[in-house]
């Protein structure tokens, strides 16, 4: 199959898949797909995981393979630096993850100062929380907890301080409910988007090193971790990366 033919057949998969229910909430914007609870979302998905078993298997390596460039790039920056150890990064990540959805639940992201990028909390509350309330519709959204969690892509900086501007994209797998729903009086009258209950729903989100600490700077949905796991074979090995900023300085 060529190039064309595939991408072809992948924007009609994608399209199959992903727009058929869409949806607008939760962090970032967007609410898990929930047609596949249904039987003939189902009988799709085992049907379209059948035909591209080749494709979601080479798909699956390279996320593989990205992963683990990103732990050992982490690693190495770790030796000097602590703060890029993975499991202090695991932790911040966690938190980051759990205030942001406390304060979604809530409506309001001041809070979040300090934890996530300030022009994102303007834009999250500005385009998402803010316009819901005025229509009357709010978003139901409790973690449970997080099932996983694992680095995608790692970029380094030195923008303007010592590893300042540096990139983490991690996705982040977490058994929550999460629903768009219209409020009237005080009272759930309806489902705009989504459904009730706990689900697995898998995002992916952007942390920048600013400050000496990590912030949150973007949310998305999963469905783009390929996009990040091919990145990967672009950069340059980050030992080369270093000592190339060493002998500048």
């Amino acid at each position: 199959m060529n190039r064309i033919a595939m991408a072809f057949v992948l924007c009609v998969v994608s399209f199959i898949l992903f727009t058929i229910e869409p949806a607008a909430a939760g962090p970032g914007g967007k609410i898990a797909t929930v047609m596949l609870k249904s039987f003939w979302g189902r009988v799709v998905l085992i049907a379209l995981v059948i035909f591209f078993l080749p494709l979601i298997f080479y798909d699956s390596v390279i996320l593989a393979l990205a992963k683990r460039r990103a732990r050992k790039d982490l690693a190495f920056i770790s030796t000097l630096d602590p703060r890029f150890e993975w499991l202090n990064i695991k932790e911040r990540v966690s938190d980051c993850f759990t205030r942001t959805h406390d304060a979604w639940q809530k409506e309001n992201l001041d809070d979040l100062s300090g934890w996530m990028a300030d022009w994102y909390i303007k834009n999250q509350q500005m385009v998402y929380l803010d316009k819901w309330k005025n229509e009357g519709l709010k978003n139901i959204c409790e973690v449970r907890r997080i099932v996983d969690m694992e680095p995608v892509l790692f970029l380094h900086r030195n923008d303007t301080e010592e590893h300042g501007g540096s990139k983490l994209v991690v996705s982040i797998t977490a058994n929550m409910e999460d629903y768009l729903a219209r409020f009237e009086d005080g009272e759930e009258v309806e489902i705009v988007e989504g459904m009730r209950g706990f689900h697995r729903i898998a995002t992916l989100w952007t942390f920048t090193f600013a400050n000496g600490m990590w912030i949150v700077s973007n949310i998305e949905e999963a469905i783009k971790d390929d996009k990040y796991a091919r990145y990967f074979k672009k950069l340059p090995k980050i030992e080369d990366t270093i000592l190339a900023k060493t002998e500048k300085i």
